[in-house]
């Protein structure tokens, strides 16, 4: 281990597995987490978006990141997991687990960058669209 603060191998290679939790929360590993997610190529790019709604080409397993490169707002989605009962409001978007994606009506997407795990089997996580702090 450095003599100055630990790296991110050192911290999860290194560390006490009772102290883990507490190490990565001061390092605010989630943030490192969302710009490594960031930082990957789309699944899917510049996907069309036709009446709010994109089917994803393939099944998604884990849905990472939505970021709208064309309509009224463009940018990162906050992802929500639910089926029609769930209404996306702007800034947001739902996905079904499995395929479906849908986009707030005042947002107005067309064309959207997708980020997801291939999978048979959806996980229901949305695990970098959720709120700092969101517990529900």
């Amino acid at each position: 281990m450095t003599a100055q603060a630990p790296n991110l191998r050192e911290l999860i290679n290194l560390s006490n597995p009772e102290n883990i939790a507490d190490a990565l929360q001061q390092m605010l590993f989630g943030d490192v987490l969302s710009m490594l997610i960031a930082a990957l190529t789309p699944t899917e790019a510049a996907a069309a978006v036709a009446s709010n709604q994109k089917t994803l080409t393939n099944r998604a397993g884990i849905l990472l990141d939505v970021v709208a490169t064309a309509g009224t707002t463009t940018g990162r989605k906050a992802i929500l997991i639910g089926g029609s009962s769930v209404v996306p409001t702007a800034g947001q978007c739902v996905w079904n687990g499995t395929s479906l994606v849908r986009f707030a009506a005042a947002d107005a997407v067309t064309a959207s960058n997708f980020l997801y795990t291939n999978g048979a089997t959806p996980l229901e996580i949305g695990i970098m669209g959720r709120r700092l702090g969101q517990r529900d």
